[in-house]
Parts: structure tokens; sequence; C-alpha cells
């Protein structure tokens, strides 16, 4: 153990910690002190023990400078390994991303979910369901950093935010009042760097966080939406969500083959069709659409705001396109396997692949996170046929290109449903 981290363990448990100094220690830092004097911590705020010897009063006072010099530093290395080590799986950088059902916690919450059938396709006039994603966007929730007495928001940039309950908030509004079927993000990341896992159905689902009205244009074809629970206009993102967020870039960006540091090579959108009223107003009919191919090149990984002319922001994106790039080199290593399974897989073109790398390390993930990625064998459904999703309690029927939520099979049987 570090000597340092003995120090940075007895400020944050506050327990009692005896220490011996030996007197090459002091030769290099501040005093030259006799063999074997001692010590005795009894909390953060330490008092010297009275059986301390030979030492002046002027001794006495560079010591304890010294002592409070090596405190703070101590405080700081240690608060820095903590942010850097949490929201990872032990001993990697591979983040943490937490079950939807941490926050999706109620009856009432699961029943608001509109599960869509994939088999929908872009042809009906219909935006897809599922689309190969080639970008990744990140938004922020442009929180009120200050509230109208002045004082600090707790849930806007700090340590206090309640993190489920802002998602849980977020997702009735997207379903109620936008009419969104699910929560618009894929993935949402709080103050303190956890991360939470957002739209259901998978990777490559397509979410609903970016249509621009004036154009009836929807970004969110083809992109990922990353949502910080934060307001980074004036104030930098925390440690936490920094790291956290440059690792969930890396491990979208390794499962799903993108090359954060280039432009998406095909930039596609979701174009509804422009309806004019009689009073010469438009307005976006969203069920008669098609895949438009823009001819504009934009960067594979992009903050919303920096898409609105003169926006101030502090999120350093070229830090986060150079850190993450680096991190895709170590993810790409590993292989990957769920707690209480021993297959191995491989995350690759968005898939999880059954192959086998000589001499890599294997990571056990979270089941959600590796069920995320479904494997390379597609899953025929058809009319008629009842089925158990992930994540959810009771038993569907596929029924008119779309699923039909029913208790279980005995009450499918005897009412005949059809």
């Amino acid at each position: 153990m570090p000597f340092y981290s003995l120090w940075g363990q007895a400020i944050s448990t506050k327990s009692t910690v005896k220490l011996i100094i030996s007197s090459e220690v002091f030769q290099k830092g501040c005093l030259d002190l006799n063999e074997g004097t001692f010590f005795i911590f009894t909390d953060p705020c330490a008092k010297m023990n009275r059986t301390m010897r030979l030492i002046s009063g002027r001794q006495f006072v560079f010591l304890v400078f010294c002592l409070i010099i090596f405190i703070l530093f101590a405080v700081f290395s240690y608060e820095t390994v903590l942010a850097e080590e949490s929201n990872a799986y032990e001993t990697t950088k591979v983040p943490i991303i937490l079950s939807r059902s941490l926050w999706e916690n109620n009856p009432q919450l699961k029943n608001l979910l509109q599960i869509q059938l994939p088999g929908k396709k872009a042809v009906d006039g219909i935006r897809p369901v599922y689309y190969p994603a080639s970008r990744i966007i990140i938004h922020d929730n442009a929180c009120q950093i200050y509230l109208p007495s002045g004082l600090r928001n707790p849930n806007c940039n700090s340590y206090e935010q309640e993190a489920i309950s802002l998602i849980q908030n977020i997702y009735r509004y997207h379903v109620l009042n936008k009419k969104y079927k699910d929560i618009g993000y894929h993935f949402i990341i709080g103050w303190d760097g956890r991360i939470f896992e957002g739209r259901y159905g998978g990777n490559n689902i397509v979410g609903d966080h970016y249509y621009q009205e004036e154009s009836c244009r929807d970004y969110s074809l083809s992109s990922i939406g990353v949502l910080l629970l934060a307001n980074l206009e004036t104030e930098e993102p925390s440690l936490e969500m920094k790291n956290s967020l440059e690792r969930l870039v890396a491990w979208l960006a390794m499962a799903n083959d993108l090359d954060i540091n280039a432009s998406a090579k095909d930039v596609l959108v979701w174009q509804d069709a422009q309806t004019r009223t009689a009073t010469g107003e438009y307005f976006c009919q969203k069920d008669q659409g098609k895949i438009l191919q823009l001819n504009s090149k934009n960067p594979a990984l992009i903050y919303y705001q920096s898409l609105v002319p003169s926006a101030s922001y502090q999120l350093n994106m070229r830090d986060l396109r150079e850190t993450a790039a680096n991190l895709v080199k170590q993810f790409n290593k590993y292989l990957y396997k769920k707690q209480n399974d021993s297959s191995v897989w491989e995350i690759r073109n968005g898939y999880q692949i059954k192959e086998s790398k000589v001499g890599s390390r294997v990571i056990t993930l979270n089941d959600n996170q590796l069920d995320y990625f479904s494997s390379i064998t597609p899953l025929r459904i058809k009319e008629g046929d009842l089925i158990k999703l992930c994540g959810r309690d009771n038993i569907y029927l596929v029924q008119n290109a779309s699923f039909r939520e029913i208790l279980s099979r005995q009450i499918f049987e005897m009412q005949k449903l059809k």
C-alpha cells in the first residue's frame, strides 16, 4: 500500500491509525527524528500524543505545518483515485452501465413503454425502429444551476443530484407530453458518473433525441443519444462525469466499429413530409417520410451544443475524442461474459460474436450490459407469436405488426385471442 494511501484511508474511515515513522522517511521530508518516534491520530483533526520526544517548540510548529501539507496531498490523491476507479469494472476502464430497471422501478413507469416491433421498414413511410449507428450525439439537460432564491440547485451540477428521479421525470415528459414511445436517449450519465441504460430495445434501437422542427428532419436516425444530467454552458463536468463519458463513448465506438476521430461516412437522417395548412403554415407529417443522405460531413462524435451558432460550452471535445480513441484500443483486446454464464463473447459491429482470442483477458459484465447486444443470428418473429422480452414481466402477443401485452399464456388461451 502506498504511504499516502494509508493516510487516505485514515481520513475516510476516521479510524485510529498508529503510524511508525522512521528517521529515513523524515530525512527526505521535514525533520530528522529519532528512530521509533511515533504519532497517534484519532481523526482527520489529529492531535499529537504527548509522548513525542526531543522536539522543540519551533520544530513542533514546523512539523505540524508539514503534516498539514501531507494530509492535503493525501486527500487530493485519494479523491482522484476514487474518481478514476469508480463506475468502471475492477482494474479496467470498461464502464459499468446500470440496468434500466434501476429507474423504471414501478408498474406505472413500466406501463408507459410502448414496445415497437423491429420489422417495420422505411419503405412504409414510417421511420425504422432499428437502424445501424454511425454517430454518437451528446446532450446536456440545460438544468438551472441556481434557484430563484440565489442558492445552487442541488439537482444541477451537484453531487446531491437525484439522478433516478430526474430520469423518471424525463421519461414521463417524453412519453406523456412529447408522445414518444419511450425515453428519447439511449444512455444517461449523472453528475456522480453513474451511467444508466435509457431507451429499451438494445443496440441500434432508434431514439428520439434530435429533431429539427423547421426542416422536419430527424437526426436521431443512425445516431446514439447520450444525455448528461448537467449544464455545461459555464461549468465543466465533474471528474466522474467526464471519466464516465469518455469510457461510454469508447465502449459504444468499440461495439459499433465507429472511428470517433473521423467524419461520419454517411450522414443519414429521417426526412418527414412537410404539409401546408390552409393558413399557409407548415407542419411535419410524421407518418410519411424517407431516409435522406445529407451532403455535409459531420464528425462521428458530436456535442449537440456545438451545432448551435455562438453557443458557449465547457466540454472539451478534442480531449474527449483522443482519450476515448485510446480506450477503444484497450476494449478491443478484451473478451466479455455474463456473471453466471461460461460463454465468452467478442462485441463487434454491434453484435455479440462467439469467438476466442488467444490470451485475451475476459471481463465479466452485468447481464444487462452484454444482453444489450444481440447475437448475430437473427430471430424471426411472425404474426401470432407469444414472446417474452428481456427486462419485461409479462408475455407479449405479436399482432398487427406490434406487441400486445397480455398477462399470461393461460389467459391468452382461455380468451382465444387472435
